[in-house]
């Protein structure tokens, strides 16, 4: 079901932070029942009743407009994928903003209208805009998650609806703003001192972040969502795993907090962890801070280069492939094709080889 069937099948509790949560049951097509949720984002119990009751009306609009509905429009698809997923499980935040451009493009659209021509039009005018092919694959690739978790199990597309097939441009090279040792380095050195500075929060914020980057090798939004229950400076470790969070592909996992970091989050956690929640201070994005402090400082790599940057330097200083695969949270095969070539030594022995022709003996 898209939602409950009666405001009486919900029910307000509060979760482990003190805030209020729409609470109600679903059940799958096996029967089996799952509980799912959506944040008030409040601490007010008389708040989130009104927050309840228009959650409600919104989720019974988006049903009744679908229900009537045997072809509807892109628009409707990506508002009830975006409320009834997105909002409801906290995954796909990232689809967001590419969803946004779908339906800016696509959403008058009808169903039944979306053919491969229609595709193929699509990405001929982002093209002619400038847009990259990577961009424009990024964007399809997340209107292809909509139609298919609007078909799954029947939700709003008919199981028997045969969805259109359509190609994605090809992903665009691969990145190489990966940071050399001494730029590393040197980035390093500006964030830590910006971070220990004397200035406020809100300017030394990006400097903690970029540290915390360059020495775990999480991805951005595990960073920013980090909290302080799971920063463990006595025993020296720090859990992205965040137990609010549905478990993805892209996986969160515990690291140790390095020698070199340990003094920057000492003297975070002294100056700032009293007053607040999360390690950065909130949980709020960090590209634009970053953005204007690469461009002041002249590098040339985005976040999550910061990531890439860790792993090829581990690498090439002979770190084991299954101890980087570890703590990128990644397989070892995944690891293996892209940083194999890079540890010391590779495939030497088997360019040096030679047959052995001393028959002296």
């Amino acid at each position: 079901m898209l939602c409950p069937s009666s405001i009486e099948d919900t029910r307000l509790a509060t979760n482990r932070d003190g805030y209020f949560e729409i609470r109600w049951t679903e059940r799958t097509a096996t029967g089996r029942a799952r509980t799912r949720t959506y944040s008030c984002g409040t601490k007010d119990a008389n708040e989130a009743k009104a927050v309840r009751v228009t959650w409600f009306a919104a989720q019974r609009q988006v049903a009744q407009q679908l229900a009537v509905e045997s072809d509807p429009t892109i628009s409707s698809l990506i508002k009830a994928y975006t409320e009834q997923y997105i909002d409801v499980e906290g995954v796909n935040k990232s689809q967001r903003f590419s969803l946004r451009i779908i339906d800016r493009y696509l959403g008058n659209y009808l169903l039944s209208e979306i053919t491969p021509d229609a595709i193929v039009a699509h990405r001929k005018t982002r093209e002619a805009e400038g847009i990259k092919p990577g961009t424009v694959r990024r964007q399809l690739g997340a209107f292809r998650a909509v139609l298919n978790w609007a078909k799954d199990k029947g939700k709003l597309i008919p199981e028997s609806y045969v969805l259109p097939k359509f190609d994605l441009p090809e992903g665009g090279g691969g990145r190489t703003n990966v940071l050399s040792e001494d730029e590393e380095e040197r980035m390093w050195k500006l964030a830590s001192e910006l971070a220990l500075s004397d200035t406020f929060f809100h300017r030394r914020r990006i400097g903690y972040f970029i540290c915390i980057a360059l020495e775990t090798a999480a991805r951005s939004e595990a960073i920013e969502t980090l909290t302080w229950d799971r920063v463990h400076l006595n025993e020296g470790l720090l859990d992205f795993r965040d137990p609010d969070r549905r478990a993805t592909k892209k996986r969160r996992v515990p690291v140790p907090i390095s020698d070199r970091l340990l003094p920057i989050l000492t003297d975070l956690s002294n100056r700032e962890r009293k007053d607040n929640k999360y390690v950065l201070g909130s949980s709020a994005g960090t590209d634009t801070s970053f953005r204007r402090f690469r461009d002041q400082h002249g590098f040339n790599s985005t976040r999550h280069d910061l990531r890439r940057t860790w792993a090829t330097l581990r690498a090439q200083w002979g770190v084991s492939l299954t101890h980087i695969a570890d703590v990128l949270g990644d397989t070892y095969e995944t690891v293996e094709k892209h940083y194999k070539h890079l540890q010391p030594g590779y495939l030497r022995g088997a360019m040096n080889a030679r047959p052995n022709r001393d028959n002296s003996n």
